[in-house]
């Protein structure tokens, strides 16, 4: 591979006009978004391109791994902002794990296992 010749890709950026900032916007806030720029790269997903990647989906808790990390909390008699505390985790975290909300975090995921015996 030769090293001069430059693969990055080049984005273009466009300012936009005045006439299409939004009219609620006062005065002074106006004078600062003058100089914001747009970005003009769309991404195309086409069914019938095989060359073109779809967006992907975060990976969301198993149902079966989040009743389990709730079954071994109550076991040990703990809430969940105690788990929280222990884990030096978020209570929100724990909490979106125990409803099967959360998007998978192999770290925080780890650490519950580890505490609760899982």
């Amino acid at each position: 591979m030769q090293t001069h010749q430059d693969w990055k890709p080049i984005i273009w950026e466009k300012k936009i006009p005045k006439s299409e900032l939004p009219k609620s916007v006062s005065l002074s806030n106006t004078k600062k978004n003058i100089n914001y720029t747009v970005n003009t790269v769309k991404k195309i997903y086409d069914p019938d391109n095989i060359l073109a990647e779809p967006d992907i989906m975060p990976v969301l808790l198993d149902r079966d791994l989040s009743k389990e990390i709730q079954n071994r909390r109550l076991l040990k008699k703990m809430t969940q902002q105690q788990l929280a505390n222990a884990l030096s985790i978020p209570v929100s975290v724990i909490n979106e794990y125990e409803k099967c909300v959360g998007i998978r975090n192999g770290k925080y995921i780890s650490k519950i296992k580890k505490f609760l015996e899982i």
